[in-house]
């Protein structure tokens, strides 16, 4: 414990109480003037070195009353009922009495150190000088507003257009210096010219230009102000418009400036205005920079999705597969004909090892890798290829790399050549048909007269034996074998023959109902129940009547066999249908439809039953479904099969006559 007037040589010598050391060291520590003092009497105890730098009346304040140095200002309470009640309103302003009698307006504010005690104990006073108070909130304002600009600035670089940017950049800069231009200037060109590209505020004194000279001169923050002389056009503009300073900082790196950042105004100069203006300048420097590499980026970007797009429609207008392998030999992409073909889409294969994906009847590491270590090409020819579902198909496949800076990955076309299979084996089997049909026709010419010559002499024979001749049996059964072979050389002859048709129109429905009436007896005969439908008021169609009629003939003889054959006489139904369709949009179409409630054709035997000499029926020639192909073939028309346990049906698709129009107008008949 010690004395406060040993402490402090101001301090009272009248004072007879005696504060803790750390009280009066606390005490000195507070910025503002302070006073502590006694509630009960109104003694000041101690007051700090802040309270005696505003140079009151009395410069020994210990020991003093408060009252002698405090007067109440207009509406603040009396100083007595202050301290006693300072919490019904801790701060009131007096006015202290200094040195000189003068008085100066300050704010008291009054915190109780035993709030508890009623009456008496000690107060915490701290004075603050009303234009000091002013000052600091002043002061406050502009951090105030200083922080929002910030914010503000900082919210501004996610923003676009750029000019919209740089615009909002530069009005709050300049307001928040109080200022009455602000500008920015961006080099142009190999010249170095400066092109101002912003302005905000009064800009019409400053130029459009820089010329490089004074980029040189601004390359460094700088601060004119107006009883300095200028040495740049931008401060000669700024003394022209009567401004009292401009701040200028360069925009870029050091030693690499695109540009000039300024800030000029009347007002006097603001605290830290080429710091600010420095900030100012950084952060341009950030917009402009994003915005030529979002620029450039954008370009690239663009140039990529061109290229990408390229890249996409030709992959898929590519007939042929297409991969993409990375280098570890990884599957990135295909097109559509691949994904056709082996049954994947990209999403289930991306990444995955292609050994896994294109699997073959021996591997292809071995060429993959030898164009992955540098082959330029490599092909394999009729190799097997399996789809996902296990199925095979023959197949040629080339690989090559893709080059960039290294290698890029790896590229492999293949072409499913099952349809070339299949159009040689088709081709092959005409050719042999031809052949066959050359022969064919040969044999029967050289095989034909023999047959009549046995059939002549089995004739003459059978008239001369005696019915009851026991050879007589033998005989007749040649003459009947020697008819079947006639029978199967004439429908040979018949499907290798070329045969001119007649194309007219035809009454459909006229050809129908006659056909039915001549088959009426054999299929009452055979106790079948033929239900018949056809359409009213139909088309003619295009065609020959005595070749449709054969075609009928045909597919009802086989339905009868069928019929006879494999089902009941209380179950044998024959139906026959014939209406108008719309299976080609531009053109209306006659279906005619035979079924019957046989066994059905077997599923393997359905896909080559048109095929000519065919056959699964003992007897049977397997040219008649061959001859009915041909027709319809020939008119322009379709025959297709549906079968199942129980039923088939054969259906018959037509086109509908269309009369011709000649030059002149006149309708004719299409020959």
């Amino acid at each position: 414990m010690c004395s406060f007037s040993a402490v402090y040589p101001f301090a009272s010598r009248k004072s007879k109480i005696t504060l803790p050391a750390e009280v009066i060291s606390l005490l000195n520590c507070f910025p503002e003037a302070a006073l502590l003092v006694d509630r009960s009497n109104g003694t000041i105890l101690a007051a700090n070195a802040a309270a005696l730098l505003l140079q009151p009346s009395q410069g020994d304040l210990t020991g003093l009353e408060l009252a002698s140095l405090l007067t109440p200002m207009d509406g603040a309470r009396s100083l007595a009922e202050f301290l006693q009640h300072p919490e019904v309103k801790p701060a009131e302003l007096y006015e202290l009495i200094l040195a000189d009698d003068e008085k100066l307006p300050v704010e008291i504010t009054a915190k109780p150190l035993q709030p508890n005690q009623k009456r008496g104990g000690w107060l915490f006073l701290e004075m603050t000088p009303v234009e000091q108070r002013q000052q600091r909130q002043t002061e406050k304002l502009r951090l105030e507003q200083m922080w929002r600009a910030l914010i503000s600035l900082t919210s501004l670089a996610q923003r676009e257009p750029l000019t919209a940017v740089l615009a909002e950049a530069l009005n709050i800069s300049m307001g928040f210096l109080g200022g009455e231009v602000s500008l920015l200037y961006q080099v142009q060109g190999e010249k170095l010219i400066l092109e101002r590209i912003g302005a905000a505020g009064k800009s019409e004194h400053f130029p459009e230009t820089i010329f490089p000279s004074d980029l040189m001169i601004l390359k460094k923050p700088q601060l004119w102000q107006s009883k300095e002389r200028t040495a740049t056009t931008l401060q000669r503009a700024a003394r022209a418009a009567g401004l009292h300073y401009l701040a200028s900082a360069p925009l870029g790196q050091v030693n690499a400036s695109i540009g000039i950042a300024a800030v000029g105004g009347k007002e006097p100069l603001p605290n830290n205005a080429l710091e600010i203006v420095q900030f100012l300048a950084a952060f341009l420097t950030m917009v402009l920079q994003n915005e030529s590499t979002t620029r450039a980026l954008e370009r690239k970007l663009t140039e990529q999705e061109y290229t990408l797009a390229i890249s996409d429609a030709l992959k898929d207008q590519i007939k042929d597969c297409l991969l993409v392998l990375s280098p570890d030999l990884r599957v990135l992409d295909l097109n559509r004909s691949a994904e056709q073909s082996l049954g994947y889409s990209l999403q289930e294969i991306f990444q995955r090892p292609v050994e896994e994906i294109l699997i073959s009847e021996r591997s292809l590491l071995p060429e993959l890798e030898a164009v992955r270590h540098g082959t330029t090409y490599h092909q394999i020819e009729n190799i097997r290829i399996f789809r996902r579902n296990g199925a095979s198909f023959p197949a040629n496949v080339r690989i090559f790399p893709i080059n960039g800076a290294g290698l890029s990955g790896l590229i492999i076309l293949f072409q499913d050549t099952s349809e070339q299979e299949s159009f040689r084996i088709r081709s092959e089997q005409l050719e042999q048909r031809a052949l066959l049909g050359e022969v064919t026709a040969s044999f029967a010419h050289e095989v034909r007269n023999p047959i009549n010559n046995i059939s002549t002499g089995l004739q003459l024979l059978s008239m001369n034996l005696p019915a009851d001749d026991p050879n007589y049996e033998n005989v007749l059964r040649l003459q009947h074998e020697c008819n079947r072979l006639n029978d199967l050389i004439k429908s040979g002859l018949s499907f290798i023959k070329p045969i001119e048709y007649k194309m007219d129109a035809i009454d459909i429905a006229q050809v129908m109902r006659n056909f039915l009436e001549r088959w009426q007896g054999r299929l009452r005969q055979h106790q079948i129940d033929c239900q018949v439908q056809i359409e009213a008021q139909l088309p003619f169609v295009e065609g020959d009547a005595r070749a449709l009629e054969q075609v009928l003939s045909n597919l009802m003889n086989n339905a009868i066999q069928a019929l006879v054959e494999n089902c009941a006489p209380d179950n044998r139904i024959i139906g026959v249908k014939v209406q108008l369709t719309q299976e080609l949009a531009e053109r209306s179409q006659v279906e005619i439809s035979i079924s019957d409630n046989g066994p059905g054709i077997p599923e393997e035997n359905r896909d080559r039953i048109f095929e000519p000499f065919f056959t699964t029926r003992k007897g049977g020639t397997g040219i008649g479904l061959a001859i009915v192909k041909r027709i319809i073939t020939a008119h322009k028309g379709s025959v297709s099969v549906e079968s199942f346990p129980g039923a088939t049906v054969f259906r018959i698709v037509l086109p509908v006559y269309r009369k011709k129009t000649s030059p002149l107008g006149s309708e004719q008949r299409e020959k």
